[in-house]
């Protein structure tokens, strides 16, 4: 075996091709870390304690962010930022996106209606 079975099992997930039609369009998109997932989960609790909607748009902004794809197959956050997504798109189309990003990231391969092959 030419790799170790610690390396298998840390290795990144192969991510089937998806897109998602979020914010009006279909964009290609990826499955998040379990570490990323809980990381806005909590920066979404700190959000809610400090009664901050706008940390909780940023939040929803960078999952949106780091989950769609773009044509070379590389996150959305790598060229664009929350400021330019909060600028361009609305509170309710960025919470919108993000529910279904969570949806899609907390379910089974395969048991997605709305995210679809490519």
């Amino acid at each position: 075996m030419s790799q170790s079975l610690k390396g298998l099992l840390l290795a990144a997930e192969k991510q089937s091709d998806r897109t998602i039609n979020v914010l009006g369009h279909d964009f290609p998109v990826r499955r998040l870390t379990a570490a990323r997932l809980a990381e806005f989960e909590q920066e979404q609790k700190n959000a809610s304690d400090q009664n901050s909607g706008d940390a909780a748009n940023r939040a929803a902004a960078g999952l949106v962010l780091e989950s769609l794809l773009d044509e070379s197959g590389q996150p959305m956050s790598a060229t664009t930022t929350v400021d330019e997504l909060l600028q361009a798109k609305s509170p309710a189309s960025i919470n919108s996106a993000m529910s279904e990003l969570l949806k899609l990231n907390f379910m089974a391969e395969g048991a997605s209606t709305k995210a679809k092959k490519k």
